[in-house]
């Protein structure tokens, strides 16, 4: 079966989106008393996040890097645990019934949640932001998750101007028709993409929308947002209880160094470490034992551009991936923070193939296969971010050796993003990671389908892959649907040299010994439970 892709947007996520590592709690320090601050009672409980500016807006339905400061204001219908595997109603009574065709699913919200302007949650705002996903001038990044809902494309090619497969019986019962199953589409649901916003307040808002107004029904409220930072308070109406904290407190700091120097310096009190950083802090007294790490669901790969000639022989792009000693990268520059690849599925994804083995280093066979493909003397720029920048300087030499020349350029993140999605990065290095919960079928396709290949400096097209993963999807059995992914992953990476899978990334926080209830949710770092020990902090 063809079916439009539903996999056209970036993995983003956050509490009630996808679960990658396993909603994994922190909690180094224990809380005195239910509020989580200890000493005096009336001091104002603040936690700060150092964290990069993406430079995108807040609504999650135009963005694909923001996804931990708006899950803390607005919520899906439903969250994902990685822990167990199961899906939870967030906004609803319980989950959605699908009908035994798996074509239609029938909802009831919970009675009397609030938004933050004071309205109550009806089925009319739920209906409203999904028809939103699909209106052609709003020109948003995640209508593929959901174009298989009756009506999507019809209303994306501007042929219709309502979402026929969304019916709403009353303002706390609708249903949901699909065109054709779709496995995942519960868990889809749980992607920061399908955030629920008021209508009224959405419309009201226009282009301010994510930038400087955003209203959800999350346990904090947005009360600025700024190019130096967002600043949250608690929402005392909270449908789940009241927050441990009074605000949250996000500072943009861009550079990993200086990131790390205001965490020491006490500015914030938890931030990302970097893993080019990780062996010097492993070795500071003071930092070591803050350090935390997880494990997300996603694979770091060397993107290259098919469409240019350089890399139009696949003989090309096996000999680039030879050349690599991806154990001794893992080590050395990563200080262990990752897992040598085997295939692009990460181990904890629906079709991963644990029988492979991590890629071969042999640079003898790469120049020989450079000669067979008449690329000796291979030249070529390679661009990336600064966060990956080691790791591409590292590869630059490994190429080296190989007889290729390569040109490493940086760029700021917006012009990064811009280039790769108008298609003119020769090579790049992309750490992609799943969105759909744990279906590797969804994380082969949202990059190197064909259609999504095109806006993200790829090119890569397979019509076979594409019918492979299509197939997987629709498949409703789980071992079939395996099956399918793992013979989609050989197509990409063992026979057409599609990608270079490089390692399954590890990531680290550190954070001070007052901070409890941090959460990692694969791509996300969730701050919606987090604590703070006032008394601890202020001594």
């Amino acid at each position: 079966m063809s079916h439009p892709d539903p996999t056209t947007a970036p993995l983003i996520t956050r509490r009630c989106a996808l679960a990658g590592a396993g909603a994994l709690a922190l909690g180094l320090a224990a809380c005195s008393d239910e509020g989580g601050a200890s000493g005096d009672a009336t001091q104002e409980r603040v936690f700060t996040w150092g964290v990069k500016n993406t430079k995108e807006t807040l609504d999650m339905q135009h963005s694909t890097q923001n996804g931990t400061i708006p899950g803390a204001i607005c919520e899906c219908l439903v969250s994902f645990s990685q822990d167990d595997g199961t899906v939870s109603p967030v906004l609803l009574t319980g989950l959605p019934e699908a009908s035994e065709d798996g074509l239609t699913y029938s909802f009831e919200l919970a009675e009397g949640i609030a938004f933050h302007d004071g309205s109550t949650l009806t089925a009319e705002d739920v209906r409203y932001t999904f028809t939103r996903m699909f209106v052609p001038e709003q020109a948003s990044v995640c209508s593929g998750y959901y174009v298989m809902i009756v009506g999507a494309q019809a209303m994306l090619d501007g042929e219709a101007t309502e979402l026929e497969g969304f019916t709403v019986e009353d303002d706390r019962h609708f249903t949901i028709r699909l065109e054709y199953p779709y496995a995942p589409f519960v868990s889809a649901l749980t992607l920061a993409f399908a955030e629920i916003f008021p209508r009224e307040a959405c419309e009201a808002a226009g282009d301010d929308w994510g930038i400087g107004t955003l209203v959800g029904t999350g346990p904090y409220r947005l009360v600025s947002s700024t190019e130096t930072g967002v600043s949250l308070e608690a929402f005392p109406d909270y449908h789940g209880g009241a927050p441990a904290l009074d605000r949250l407190e996000i500072v943009y700091i861009d550079d990993n160094n200086t990131k790390m120097l205001n965490y020491k310096a006490g500015d914030v009190d938890a931030c990302e470490l970097d893993a080019t950083l990780l062996s010097q802090y492993q070795g500071d007294a003071e930092v070591a034992d803050q350090i935390v790490s997880y494990e997300p669901m996603g694979t770091c790969f060397v993107n290259v551009n098919l469409n240019m000639p350089e890399f139009s022989d696949p003989r090309v792009r096996e000999a680039l991936s030879l050349a690599i000693n991806r154990q001794e990268l893992v080590d050395t520059l990563l200080s262990g923070a990752g897992t040598p690849a085997t295939q692009f599925l990460n181990p904890r994804e629906i079709g991963y193939d644990d029988s492979r083995e991590a890629y071969a280093y042999d640079p003898e066979r790469a120049r020989e296969l450079l000669a067979e493909a008449g690329a000796e003397g291979l030249s070529f720029t390679a661009m990336t971010r600064a966060s990956e920048q080691n790791i591409m300087v590292a590869l630059q030499a490994y190429w080296a050796e190989i007889g290729v020349d390569v040109r490493v350029e940086t760029l700021d993140n917006g012009v990064w993003t811009d280039t790769r999605a108008q298609g003119g990065m020769p090579a790049t290095i992309v750490t992609w990671l799943t969105t759909v919960p744990l279906e590797g079928a969804v994380h082969l396709s949202s990059w190197f389908k064909t259609e999504n290949a095109s806006k993200r400096s790829s090119f890569y097209a397979n019509p076979e892959f594409d019918a492979t993963c299509d197939e997987a999807l629709s498949e409703l059995d789980e071992d079939r649907r395996a099956e399918l992914a793992q013979q989609a992953d050989r197509i990409l990476t063992q026979q057409d040299w599609g990608t270079i899978p490089l390692y399954y990334p590890k990531r680290q926080i550190v954070q001070r010994p007052w901070v409890s209830g941090i959460e990692f949710q694969n791509a996300i770092i969730v701050l919606n439970d987090v604590s703070v020990d006032m008394g601890q902090k202020s001594a």
